[in-house]
């Protein structure tokens, strides 16, 4: 019984041996074969280089501090690594993954000019961005301002229910001058504002017992005004209003005319 367990333990023993790679075989010398135990695995050496002072570190691992144009040689595995690095004023970061599979020398250049330039062309991205956002919001709250300015200063005739600017242009001008001036007069961030009809400029004068004749009502003054060119009739005289007149149509006036304009919002002429 005794025999018969040595000899298996020692058949295991047999083919355990022959099994390992490291035991001379082939008609190699047991000294090539010493060699081999303690011969390293293959490995792959990667020389890392720098255009800019950085920081840098390797799987993980700080590396210390490279020179620009300098360069760091470092023998690893095969496989997967990550290259990490950091200008030494901290605003650049790089981190990409290089790829060893040769014994080979690799190169890693770490070139910091394009992620500089790139970080460069983001910060004037996001300043011109910030100034449009900046001038969106001055020209919105200007806006909203001279609505506010313009809500407070104006009068609204309750009983026509018109909007009259609280002033006039302040100078006089042709009648076409006249309409593009209310036109485009823009009071409050209104775009309707437009020349009033004879009839909408007579409502602004009531009849008083004062030494005057007509009293204009708000705060608007009694001159001579352009309305728009009369749809029914061929021309409209002035109308005594106060010590000024109001013309009333421009086909019948001097082509030299000129007349102050007084804007208005609210019902479309008739």
């Amino acid at each position: 019984m005794g025999l018969a367990v040595l000899a298996v333990v020692g058949l295991l023993a047999l083919t355990v041996l022959v099994s390992v790679p490291w035991l001379p075989s082939g008609g190699q010398s047991v000294s090539a074969a010493v060699r081999n135990w303690f011969a390293r695995a293959p490995r792959a050496e990667l020389l890392v280089t720098t255009d800019s002072d950085c920081d840098w570190r390797f799987d993980g691992k700080p590396r210390g501090r490279l020179r620009a144009n300098e360069s760091s040689t470092l023998a690893t595995g095969f496989g997967q690594h990550l290259l990490e690095a950091t200008t030494s004023d901290g605003k650049d970061e790089l981190r990409v993954v290089v790829e060893l599979h040769r014994t080979e020398q690799q190169v890693a250049a770490i070139e910091w000019g394009p992620i500089r330039q790139a970080r460069l062309e983001q910060a004037e991205d996001e300043r011109r961005a910030e100034e449009l956002r900046k001038a969106a919001a001055l020209k919105a709250e200007a806006a909203l301002k001279q609505k506010r300015e313009w809500e407070s200063r104006s009068w609204l005739d309750s009983t026509s229910g018109l909007t009259w600017a609280y002033k006039d242009i302040g100078r006089d001008l042709g009648h076409s001058q006249a309409e593009k001036y209310c036109a485009g007069f823009g009071g409050g961030g209104y775009s309707d504002w437009r020349l009033p009809t004879v009839d909408e400029l007579q409502l602004v004068f009531e009849s008083s017992s004062g030494r005057r004749p007509f009293q204009v009502r708000g705060s608007l003054w009694a001159r001579k005004y352009w309305a728009p060119l009369n749809r029914d009739r061929a021309y409209e005289p002035p109308q005594r209003l106060g010590e000024e007149a109001v013309q009333g149509g421009a086909r019948g006036a001097s082509p030299d005319t000129k007349l102050q304009a007084l804007c208005v919002r609210g019902a479309d002429p008739k």
